[in-house]
């Protein structure tokens, strides 16, 4: 193979190697526009000035003004006796509402079983223990879905 042909097979995949590398370096390494090198989202950003008030304040990270939501308990559905003599497997999927207050609010079905699984899970559901989330230090109302899982073992 001559050197001709070597440039001719090699010089497309540098070029696109470079055009696929360049916008990532730009994006990532630093903002071009103010020159800051970007932070991971652990580290505090640095001081701002408030428009509304004289002095400099420290910016906080969404992780340092909220937390998750954290489910504690969750308990499992009993299965039903018409489910059991029928063979009903699968899951349900629930919409369950996640009060401030700390206690369970709606639960909607998203996906359901016949049998009375649904209803056996919307009742465990209605049970859930957790911890709710807060967002600046507030605690804060959160829709998810659980799925439930049926098996016959």
């Amino acid at each position: 193979m001559n050197f001709i042909a070597l440039v001719k097979r090699v010089l497309p995949f540098f070029a696109g190697l470079a055009i696929g590398l360049i916008p990532s370096w730009i994006f990532t390494s630093s903002n071009s526009l103010t020159g800051d090198f970007a932070q991971p989202a652990f580290v505090k950003s640095r001081s701002y000035c408030d428009k509304t008030s004289k002095f400099r304040k420290e910016a906080e990270t969404p992780a340092a003004i909220s937390e998750r939501l954290q489910i504690l308990s969750k308990p499992r559905p009993g299965y039903t006796e018409a489910a059991r003599a029928e063979n009903t497997e699968g899951s349900v999927v629930l919409r369950v509402t996640f009060l401030a207050s700390g206690s369970i609010g709606g639960v909607t079905p998203v996906k359901s079983l016949p049998d009375g699984l649904t209803e056996a899970a919307i009742e465990a559901a209605k049970q859930i223990e957790f911890k709710p989330a807060t967002h600046y230090g507030q605690t804060v109302t959160i829709t998810k879905q659980i799925e439930y899982t049926f098996s016959i073992y």
